[in-house]
């Protein structure tokens, strides 16, 4: 359930666990107006998420050697975006939340709360340090991430 400033219930949403531990399937019922929307999960034998159909709204995400090293989203047109990754452990973070196409954008919160709780798949490995943007498969430009660590080493703050 998902509750507004209030604390008022305007969202419910219920998963359907498939056989791997991560969520199948989705759907979202928006209590204002009883507007019922379906999410479909897939992925790759390791458990990390490969594909995302929000209502009809499309992700895909492609991952090598643990790092997720590109997603494309066709929710408003294509775009795409490419990671290249340091040698930092993620410490469980995953880019597409806090990438320049931050994904809870077109997604809302749905995607960001069902990841946490464990929910759709597996981490990256590594920490990105560049993203590359393309939209309609044109360059369009680069982000750099600087990250900051408290005195236990255990990341704070990540910067763009």
């Amino acid at each position: 359930r998902l509750h507004d400033m209030d604390g008022v219930v305007n969202t419910v949403c219920t998963f359907v666990i498939g056989v791997n531990g991560y969520a199948k399937r989705c759907t979202e019922v928006r209590v204002a107006d009883n507007r019922r929307y379906d999410w479909r999960f897939k992925y790759d034998r390791s458990g990390y998420l490969t594909s995302l159909d929000a209502a009809g709204d499309e992700c895909e995400f492609e991952y090598v050697d643990g790092n997720l090293v590109a997603y494309t989203n066709w929710c408003d047109g294509e775009e795409t975006y490419v990671f290249t990754y340091s040698s930092l452990s993620s410490f469980g973070y995953m880019p597409y939340f806090q990438s320049p196409g931050y994904i809870e954008a077109d997604y809302g919160p749905i995607l960001p709360l069902a990841y946490f709780a464990g929910l759709v798949g597996r981490p990256s490995k590594n920490l990105p340090s560049v993203c590359d943007v393309y939209v309609d498969d044109e360059y369009v430009r680069s982000y750099e991430y600087r990250y900051v660590f408290n005195n236990d080493g255990e990341l704070v703050n990540m910067y763009y």
